[in-house]
């Protein structure tokens, strides 16, 4: 069973059975072979686009996304983790063909394992699946500006105010950084 989780942060592609080899064996054909078949990408652009759709509808989760736009204009924490159903209409396989090609490299990927995994045997399946994948160097990230500001968006047919606030935060190497969660 394959499964996906966006964040800002990253995407994860997973892959759960009770057979390391044959979840290692299905992570590699998706990265090393993909399908960038036209009318498959725009059947699940179409699903994508509805399911955003319904996302913007969930305001209690779009005050957050507002929230990461004023917070961080102008960087790509500012843009909506999974997309806008505007933006999601218009993608072709071309777009996820380039996409995958910048991001999808060796030295871009992480495999974890979790359950009763030998280190060993993973290690030994990685190098057994994982050969094929290009080399690659991951693109510096551009830093990111938190921007104190504030935006209202008034909708008096709302029953409900949502209301979101944010304060810059230590960075995850911060030795602050543990201290500010439990502070949070």
């Amino acid at each position: 069973i394959l499964s996906f989780e966006n964040s800002r942060e990253s995407t994860g592609i997973i892959s759960q059975s009770i057979n390391a080899e044959s979840s290692i064996a299905q992570l590699s054909k998706f990265i090393t072979e993909p399908s960038f078949d036209s009318s498959k990408v725009e059947s699940q652009a179409k699903l994508a686009a509805a399911n955003a759709e319904l996302f913007e509808s969930n305001y209690p989760s779009m005050v957050l996304e507002h929230l990461h736009s004023v917070a961080f204009q102008s960087s790509s924490l500012a843009l909506p983790v999974n997309g806008t159903a505007e933006t999601l209409a218009t993608l072709t396989s071309s777009d996820l063909e380039k996409f995958f090609k910048k991001n999808h490299f060796g030295d871009n990927a992480t495999i974890v394992a979790s359950g009763t995994v030998d280190h060993d045997e993973l290690v030994k399946l990685a190098a057994k699946y994982f050969t094929a994948l290009p080399k690659g160097v991951p693109q510096e990230p551009k830093t990111a500006s938190f921007l104190g500001s504030e935006v209202r968006m008034r909708d008096d047919t709302l029953s409900n105010a949502h209301i979101a606030i944010a304060a810059e935060a230590p960075s995850v190497d911060s030795p602050d950084y543990f201290t500010s969660l439990i502070a949070s």
